[in-house]
């Protein structure tokens, strides 16, 4: 991030302004990267934000952000998921996709059922199979 022709003042606000709205973000998603001992990967975060670590230490707004989120278990909903993951527990989102698996795959045997039927019907009304196997589709 370039910040050519900016004091450390407005670089500083700059950094902080884009530290909380990606704090913001992550706690709506649940996708902050928390560490196993609780606290959050600052190279990660650094690295999606495209800025140095020692803005964590150096910049005193995001560095008292960090010891609210740090300090407040109630934000730490990644810490525990990381744990359930460690014992080989499924996360929610990977517990709701593999019931949308599921619902695709019923829905996929029903089309399925439904085309059998049709073109059973169609062999009884004088139909052969009209499907043509190098075109792949009907004749009229």
């Amino acid at each position: 991030m370039s910040l050519k022709g900016k004091n450390g003042a407005d670089a500083g606000r700059e950094y902080a302004d884009k530290f909380q709205a990606y704090i913001e973000n992550g706690k709506s998603t649940g996708t902050l990267p928390w560490s196993s001992n609780g606290k959050l990967n600052r190279s990660k975060m650094a690295q999606d934000l495209k800025f140095g670590r020692d803005v964590f230490r150096t910049n005193p707004a995001i560095a008292e952000i960090l010891a609210n989120i740090e300090g407040n278990p109630s934000h730490q909903t990644n810490v525990s998921e990381t744990n359930t993951l460690a014992s080989g527990a499924k996360t929610r989102r990977e517990a709701d996709a593999i019931d949308q698996v599921k619902k695709l795959q019923e829905r996929l045997a029903t089309v399925e059922e439904e085309n059998r039927y049709l073109k059973d019907q169609m062999r009884k009304k004088g139909y052969a199979d009209l499907t043509l196997p190098d075109i792949g589709r009907m004749p009229w």
